[in-house]
């Protein structure tokens, strides 16, 4: 095996091999791969360009066909829940395996899927859970920018909430049990759970999102002092491009009216809507599973954040409005200001160079020989 990474000084060197692309798949790459790609011209992508212009800089990218050629890192080009969605999670995990085996580190990244690494393996995941048990490093879940399509608000007499997205989960299983409704206990014990996460299929996850999506729904719209916004659909990528394009407007125009943006968890402990929130500079209300968000320099979650814990939904309107009476016009602006602040502060290519530590420290730390201890 050839340079391992050591030293901070140095470009990152990964391998990477034709065999470990999916190839009907033609998706964006990896977070180390981005340079390989053509740049991005929609303006809500644009902040994925960076990133291609750093990288070259930080990273050394080199193929290999046998793996005997390969060196300490190897890298898994696409997200893993590609493979996942394509119901290949058990190939990917095979080679990941065997690469492993030969004491090589493999780096994957994992996008808002559920995910165990296995020994050896570095995974980065947006559906990371707050738990000393927990080995995926977390990182950002970014779709979109909506920095440039939000304009500000003035803070509003009765706090406004909003929440447009998939409360269905359409599925031959939730078609059968749509009548189904966990009692509380367990299903709030069900979403907090990692290893339950981690180990229920996804038809299986699908049914405890629905329960969680509209239980939580149920208990906002029971809020008395909420201005609310609420547009329950289904899966918005199994719609026509028409129908996707008009529930688009329909969410971004959600954002631009509204202070809060109500944000949970779906069949993962994830979900994209907090990113897209924050970068419109908006407030989410985060209905907290235990979601390891990745840390922040020189200000916390807390700050910009209102989180509710599942337990506490039926408190969910005292809650905001106790948060959004402590605000003054002035301090309203400063939380929605902190907000994109903190998307800025994780932006892919200010993040990336936290990634390529994460991934010296822990290949080197794997690549130690442990102490032997007399039994």
């Amino acid at each position: 095996m050839k340079n391992s990474p050591a030293s901070d000084t140095q470009p990152l060197d990964i391998w990477v091999s034709d065999q470990l692309f999916l190839p009907e798949k033609q998706t964006r790459p990896c977070l180390l791969m981005m340079h390989h790609s053509h740049a991005d011209t929609e303006p809500e992508t644009l902040f994925w360009n960076p990133l291609r212009e750093a990288l070259p800089r930080l990273v050394r990218v080199h193929r290999f066909d046998k793996l005997a050629d390969a060196g300490d890192v190897v890298v898994i080009p696409q997200q893993a829940r590609e493979w996942v969605g394509l119901r290949r999670t058990k190939q990917l995990r095979d080679m990941v395996r065997r690469i492993v085996a030969t004491g090589r580190t493999v780096v994957t990244f994992v996008g808002g899927a559920e995910y165990t690494p296995l020994p050896g393996e570095i995974a980065f995941a947006a559906a990371a859970y707050d738990s000393p048990r927990e080995t995926v490093n977390p990182i950002p879940n970014w779709l979109y920018d909506l920095g440039d399509s939000i304009t500000p608000i003035a803070r509003p007499d009765t706090p406004t909430v909003a929440f447009v997205g998939n409360t269905q989960y359409p599925s031959r299983l939730n078609s059968l049990l749509q009548s189904l409704r966990l009692p509380e206990p367990l299903l709030f014990r069900a979403v907090l759970s990692r290893k339950l996460g981690r180990f229920l299929d996804l038809k299986f996850r699908f049914v405890l999102a629905r329960c969680f999506r509209q239980r939580v729904l149920q208990a906002v719209k029971q809020a008395s002092n909420l201005s609310l916004h609420l547009v329950e659909r289904g899966n918005l990528f199994s719609f026509s491009e028409s129908d996707r394009a008009k529930a688009r407007v329909e969410f971004l125009q959600a954002v631009q009216d509204n202070a809060y943006m109500l944000c949970m968890r779906g069949d993962a402990n994830s979900d994209f809507r907090t990113w897209e929130v924050l970068s419109a500079g908006r407030i989410p209300v985060i209905v907290d599973t235990r979601q390891k968000l990745p840390a922040l320099e020189g200000m916390r979650w807390e700050d910009f954040c209102v989180f509710v814990p599942p337990t506490e939904l039926n408190r969910i309107g005292d809650i905001v409005g106790e948060y959004h009476a402590g605000l003054s016009e002035d301090g309203f602006q400063e939380k929605c200001r902190m907000a994109r602040a903190a998307f800025e502060q994780l932006m892919p290519h200010r993040y990336i160079r936290r990634v390529i530590r994460t991934i010296r420290q822990q290949a080197v730390a794997a690549n130690t020989p442990q102490p032997v201890t007399n039994q």
